[in-house]
């Protein structure tokens, strides 16, 4: 049979000291006649002695041994001291719980709601480690991280960064019309200024891409990144070539693809130009303009697509003498 200790404080609240079971000697009692609890209330003016010997009358004639260490235990100056013995059916509560690692064990600590006997289970090591890589993906805006971690315990052997995206641009953004397929190459960046490879996106072109208009690129990220990103191209109507004075117009060589052209003069060679016309073939009237002065011409070819606008680049700028 064993006992164990708890007291009492004054204001009846009840708090365990140990969870240490003081052995008591087999005694020939019927389990019913010592299913009892006992509290004392004048234990403060009771000589250590005397009150051992009232417990141990009081316990039937029990002989308790380790007297010394419990007068340790409880401290005699205590309002209340009590016993009770321990429960037949314990109700453990977990109150410590230190997990088991792969290479390190772990405890169990439990205690009893009824009697407050502490129970103590090892938790056995796991074994070897058991190490698999898990990525977060850096964003555009946040930074990523690749982890080898024990799948078994959590245990981080390695922790690396990955770099935020910093850019994602196109090599080339306006093409000249030619009737081919335009491909432009994706650059992607990040924040320490490394080029992230394809292999970390894959990238969508729209359909056709030949005729003059505007073209989207999808850029769709993978791998060690994540996230997508929209781009655009264009294809422009070519450069008017060949520009030159015939009588009282302008002529020049069409350009595949246009629908137009416009045409701008000035009385300066660099600044100061004004719309003259637009026209859709490659010829301009020269009527309007004063007779006997210097006027200089630049003209871009144009393609509407979807309502949009699109010009070629300025020709060559040609001064003319308007007679």
């Amino acid at each position: 049979m064993n006992v164990a200790v708890e007291y009492y404080s004054s204001d009846d609240s009840r708090a365990y000291i140990t969870s240490a079971v003081i052995d008591a000697h087999d005694v020939p009692l019927d389990k019913n006649d010592i299913t009892f609890s006992f509290k004392t209330r004048s234990v403060k003016n009771i000589s250590s002695n005397d009150w051992i010997q009232k417990m141990s009358n009081l316990l039937f004639g029990m002989e308790i041994i380790c007297w010394e260490w419990l007068m340790e235990q409880v401290n005699m100056t205590l309002p209340q001291i009590g016993f009770r013995l321990q429960c037949e059916t314990h109700t453990f509560a977990n109150i410590k719980n230190t997990p088991a690692t792969c290479t390190a064990d772990g405890e169990v600590v439990r205690r009893c709601s009824n009697c407050g006997l502490l129970q103590t289970e090892t938790i056995p090591a796991k074994g070897e480690h058991s190490y698999t890589s898990q990525v977060k993906p850096a964003t555009m805006k946040a930074d990523g991280t690749v982890e080898t971690k024990c799948s078994v315990c959590g245990d981080v052997e390695i922790s690396e960064t990955i770099a935020q995206i910093n850019s994602v641009s196109l090599k080339k953004t306006s093409y000249t019309y030619d009737g081919k397929t335009k491909k432009p190459t994706v650059i992607v960046k990040d924040t320490t200024g490394e080029t992230i490879t394809k292999d970390n996106y894959t990238v969508k072109y729209d359909a056709g891409r030949k005729a003059i208009g505007e073209y989207k690129v999808l850029v769709i990220f993978k791998g060690n990144y994540s996230g997508k990103v929209t781009l655009s191209f264009k294809i422009v109507p070519g450069k008017v070539t060949d520009v030159k004075k015939e009588g009282k117009k302008l002529t020049w060589t069409a350009v595949d693809g246009a629908q137009g052209y416009v045409v701008y003069y000035s009385a300066k060679k660099v600044s100061g130009f004004k719309k003259l016309a637009s026209v859709s073939k490659p010829a301009c009237n020269l009527k309007k303009l004063e007779s006997g002065k210097t006027y200089y011409f630049k003209i871009r070819a144009l393609t509407k697509v979807n309502g949009k606008a699109f010009y070629s680049s300025y020709s060559t700028v040609l001064k003319v003498i308007n007679k």
